[in-house]
């Protein structure tokens, strides 16, 4: 396996990503840093550390900032393995990742790629969240495996783990954020798929990643482009095309709505009004998008409204996550060893820096 960790400027968790893939139960692979051009010396060292003490750690630097998503597409040549992964740099696996994705992939040989649920948590550690296909365990053939991604949701990177040949079979990786939902569903199009409702790694949820500091128009663009590589798809029935297509008109109005409220939590207004033009295209304006549209109006007004505007959101996102962890910790901290874990593995690797 080879295991790309793209980093820029975060070596506490830099550290703790690397040290979740040194504690995995499985241990033949290759780990390739994909330094952005740190300048913070931290980055560096860290990597450093590691490839000094363990022969299967690599360290690239970009002599310049390529932006995070040709980071990785660089990196992607570096491949020469039977498969590969790749996990950002604040995000970590649970200890038998390796050894349960590669053992599905072999048992399943038409499988394109394995994809487990993840915990979500905040940068404290903190989980409140389980992300990925719901109720999908096991094999799924094609192209069931792209409806159950479009259906029923997709696994966060962090939890996938790619046969390299799936890869070749797909071409040019599009260089747009949404790259990773793109190989997914072109994979899940031409090959089967393998889920695990198990929990096997954590997803942060990070204020200061690439995909929080988007806006509306980059947003839409990512998605139409995954709608017209969907449409476009030569192998694919039309009936599953069909059935993809819907998906994708369900799920993109909510992509656009979340955006628009960072938008106004940003004090962008002008690009909030945007994404409320959008939605009212897409006929997806629900009671919730009503209001939105409302704040939007109102936080043109001036300066002074806009403030309030923005805390309020601000405040509404906060009171909605706070309700996500209360939840989970009073459904599973009794139940399921991960909860713990979480704690103990994303708070034990910073602390070590």
């Amino acid at each position: 396996v080879t295991i790309l960790v793209p980093t820029y400027r975060r070596p506490s968790m830099l550290r703790r990503a690397l040290v979740s893939v040194i504690g995995q139960t499985r241990n033949d692979f290759i780990v390739c840093i994909l330094d952005n051009a740190s300048d913070d010396g931290g980055t560096e060292r860290v990597a450093r550390e590691f490839t000094a003490r363990d022969a299967r750690f690599r360290y690239i630097r970009r002599e310049k900032n390529i932006g995070g998503v040709e980071n990785l597409i660089l990196g992607l040549r570096l491949v020469e393995t039977k498969y590969f992964s790749y996990l950002a740099d604040d995000d970590i696996w649970m200890p038998e990742f390796l050894e349960k994705a590669v053992f599905s992939l072999e048992k399943n040989e038409d499988a394109g790629f394995f994809g487990a649920t993840c915990i979500c948590v905040e940068v404290c550690g903190a989980p409140y969240l389980f992300t990925g296909p719901a109720h999908a365990d096991g094999f799924y053939p094609c192209p069931e495996s792209a409806r159950v991604l479009w259906e029923r949701g997709w696994p966060q990177q962090a939890a996938v783990l790619y046969r390299s040949e799936a890869l070749k079979a797909v071409g040019e990786v599009p260089r747009i954020l949404g790259f990773d939902l793109y190989l997914l569903t072109a994979i899940a199009l031409k090959q089967g798929a393998v889920f695990s409702a198990e929990p096997l790694a954590f997803f942060t949820i990070n204020p200061a990643s690439a995909s929080s500091s988007r806006n509306v128009d980059s947003v839409l663009k990512e998605w139409l482009f995954l709608r017209d590589a969907i449409a476009g798809h030569y192998a694919a029935p039309d009936e599953s095309k069909d059935k993809l297509l819907r998906a994708w008109e369900k799920r993109m109005p909510g992509q656009i709505r979340m955006m628009t409220m960072l938008s106004l939590v940003r004090m962008e207004n002008g690009d909030a009004a945007r994404g409320v033009r959008l939605m009212r295209g897409y006929g997806r304006i629900t009671w919730s998008g009503n209001i939105i549209g409302i704040s939007v109006y109102l936080a043109c007004l001036g300066a002074p409204v806009s403030r309030l505007i923005s805390t309020a959101f601000r405040y509404r996102m906060k009171a909605f996550t706070f309700f996500r962890k209360s939840r989970f910790f009073l459904r599973y901290r009794l139940t399921k060893s991960g909860y713990w874990l979480a704690y103990r593995l994303t708070k034990g690797g910073a602390a070590t820096n």
